[in-house]
């Protein structure tokens, strides 16, 4: 799975305000801000009039269309906080407090999305509001135990105040040890919320104690379906069909994911043949025929699908055609130990034990270490004797019985490792190793069980003895090869973690530790890159970036990355032209595409803002240049049209003027400062009914603002 550090975009709005009144109304100097302002902008007036159930309806309005904008989540959490401290202080209403200070916190602590910096009075606030939801809870008598926040999340939960119930649960957690329930809980809400990237990770933590939960794995490859990483899903899929080949909404859901797959490419061999094996798993025994058939008429010479067809007839009780299958495969490759391991497999299912076991030591001889054709010879020896205990026990209870038996020693080892008992493994590893310090099978399998274990440091020592003995040894190479990679991916994992902690300065480092062993590594680059641009430094971002693009022409992430530094820098023409690139690569990069709309819109809004410059100046034709430059770009752009009547207005071409007001007012209702020229205009132009009008209009959207504007227009409409 690809890890890379979501950025946040410049959009030229204030991200350092707690609550700020804005400033006042100006038909001249008006600027439109990015879509979410005007529910900002009145956010801010409604919370000044001390009405913040409306203000909160507003932020949550900008916070749709902004979600990474750090000011307007803040100044929500504020108008909460100060709705919270109304119903407590005014009305001793210390429920409704508390559920008013959860969603503060909810906000400032659990919503944040990854990679974005919180306002610098976030901290400030998050202090308050749990402060005051202490203060909440102890005058309700409650002092917070745990088992009143797990009670209460279940509580919240059930009402479908999914904010709070999590607030609660993380509460709860942080007085208790790690509880899946919980995670899970908390996993299902982020859903419900559409904060799949949260669900993911709260469903992860609540595999990490519940590592066989098939039900959660699902939950878990739904959430990844729906943040795009759609290998992630198929992983978290695969995982609960592994754990239960029957579940049919793991199964239902890869079956769906592969059929998508084929009707995107029909000529995709790999997914015709994925889908055979969920078919397959299904019991749609045709059906899996037909997508194995499939694969194989695109890719011919695919062992693997050779190998499913096999097992397909297997499954269908078919021997002889599944037999005939393997051996089509070893006629070409006589070394295939898949091959020889299921065509064994397939001989032990009609009792041919003899030639079974022949097949399987030719598994042995091709890998000695193959661990599944050794327990096929025990099962083996286990049926033609009538049957004993369990394998593990047997050969362990042999092991204790004869502890100077090197071969004991390892048999039991080896039987302990197939099965995932990796410290017994280890244990009798070591003894074989005590007795006999040239076996070198026992050193090799060591090592592995080692690294299975997460013993790096000692599984590098192991295997390279185990090396010495065995220098020709490939497997031992890749499991050398794996370690240095897993060590890699542990200083690029250490790197990722501090720059989601915002510890930059401390992750840079890191990354480009990891990027000397993996200089090639477009992952580590690109998010080395963020890096730079997080701490500004952006002439090393776009070297980073630019380096990925090199390594990896078709890089749609390295691209976006790019532009986003470039937008960074206010560069728009750059940004735009890596925005474009990054979506020709790739048209499902939502990111790109959302960001290329704001940078055509910050480009619009710098033309419009040059444009107001020039009318100001009273340079009009110039001005007009501009207007003319902007709506090319964007032919509905209100604030243009606005501008133009401006300035036609400056050049006594008031019938023009009243039209482009006009224009104005029909693609943005919402336009005060249009509906207060035009009607000025029309008052000029003697156009009474539709001055009246106009200014009607103008008041009506002025809402409670009492500037020279408003005051000028009630006077003129007493007049009219």
């Amino acid at each position: 799975m690809k890890k890379y550090i979501p950025i946040a975009l410049a959009l030229g709005i204030s991200t350092n305000i707690l609550i700020s009144a804005p400033e006042a109304f100006s038909q001249y100097e008006y600027n439109m801000e990015a879509n979410y302002a005007k529910y900002y902008d009145q956010g801010i007036q409604y919370y000044n009039n001390n009405e913040y159930s409306k203000a909160i309806e507003q932020f949550e309005q900008a916070l749709k269309l902004a979600p990474n904008n750090s000011a307007v989540r803040n100044n929500l959490a504020v108008s909460y906080i100060s709705r919270g401290t109304y119903f407590h202080n005014k009305v001793s209403n210390y429920e409704t407090a508390a559920d008013n200070y959860r969603d503060a916190i909810y906000y400032l602590k659990y919503d944040t999305p990854d990679g974005v910096q919180d306002s610098p009075n976030a901290q400030g606030n998050l202090d308050i509001a749990e402060k005051n939801l202490t203060n909440a809870l102890l005058n309700l008598g409650i002092t917070g135990e745990t088992s009143y926040h797990f009670k209460k999340a279940k509580e919240l939960r059930a009402k479908g105040q999914f904010k709070g119930a999590i607030v609660e649960y993380f509460l709860a957690l942080d007085k208790s040890p790690p509880n899946a329930e919980a995670y899970e809980a908390i996993g299902d809400m982020y859903r419900v919320l559409q904060n799949n990237d949260r669900a993911v990770t709260n469903y992860q933590k609540a595999l990490n104690i519940k590592k066989d939960d098939t039900a959660l794995y699902v939950k878990t490859g739904l959430a990844y379906e729906k943040t795009g990483k759609l290998n992630s899903a198929i992983n978290a899929f695969n995982q609960a069909s592994a754990l239960d080949p029957g579940n049919m909404d793991a199964n239902n859901s890869l079956e769906k994911i592969w059929r998508d797959q084929i009707k995107l490419n029909p000529r995709n061999a790999a997914a015709h043949a994925n889908l055979g094996t969920i078919l397959q798993k299904k019991g749609d025994f045709d059906g899996a025929m037909q997508e194995y058939n499939a694969a194989e008429l695109i890719d011919p010479n695919n062992v693997l699908v050779r190998l499913n067809l096999g097992t397909l007839y297997q499954a269908k009780g078919d021997i002889p055609t599944a037999i005939k299958a393997y051996d089509t495969i070893l006629t070409i490759d006589p070394k295939n130990v898949l091959a020889h391991y299921y065509k064994a497999t397939a001989l032990k299912q009609v009792k041919d034990f003899d030639n079974a076991i022949k097949e399987l030591n030719n598994v042995l001889q091709l890998d000695s270490n193959n661990a599944l054709a050794k327990k096929e010879l025990a099962a083996i020896a286990k049926e033609k004797a009538g049957g004993s205990e369990q394998l593990a026990e047997v050969l362990k209870d042999i092991a204790d019985k004869d502890p100077n038996n090197a071969s004991a020693q390892y048999d039991a080892a080896f039987e302990a490792h197939s099965k995932g008992d990796l410290n017994l493994a280890i244990s009798y590893y070591r003894k074989t190793i005590t007795i006999n310090p040239n076996f070198k099978d026992a050193y090799a399998n060591l090592g592995a069980a080692l690294m299975a274990n997460k013993d790096y440091i000692e599984a590098t020592k192991v295997l390279k003895k185990a090396k010495e003995f065995d220098p020709d040894n490939q497997e031992i190479e890749k499991l050398l090869s794996e370690l240095e990679n897993i060590q890699t991916a542990s200083k690029y994992d250490e790197a990722l973690a501090l720059h989601q902690q915002g510890k930059i300065a401390e992750a840079i480092p890191l990354y480009e530790e990891a990027l000397k062993a993996d200089t090639n590594n477009v992952e580590i680059l690109v998010n080395l890159g963020a890096a730079h641009q997080a701490n500004r430094n952006y002439s090393s971002a776009i070297n980073s970036y630019n380096k990925a693009i090199t390594i990896d022409p078709n890089s749609s992430l390295a691209y976006y990355y790019l532009g986003a530094t470039y937008h960074a820098k206010n560069q728009m023409n750059e940004a735009i032209l890596n925005y474009k690139k990054a979506i020709e690569l790739d048209n499902n990069n939502n990111d790109a595409k959302e960001a290329l709309k704001s940078a055509q819109e910050g480009q619009v809004d710098s033309i419009l803002s040059d444009a107001l410059n020039s009318y100001n100046g009273k340079a009009y034709d110039k001005a007009r240049v501009k207007i003319d430059e902007a709506l090319k770009l964007d032919p509905n752009n209100a604030l243009a049209f606005y501008y133009l009547g401006l300035i036609l207005e400056g050049q006594n071409s008031l019938t023009s003027a009243i039209a482009n007001y006009k224009k104005a007012t029909e693609i943005d209702p919402q336009l005060d400062s249009a509906f207060y020229a035009l009607a000025v205009a029309q008052d000029k132009a003697n156009d009474k009914v539709g001055a009246k009008q106009s200014f009607q209009k103008f008041v009506q959207l002025s809402g409670n603002k009492d500037d020279a504007f408003v005051k000028y227009a009630k006077e003129r409409l007493k007049q009219l």
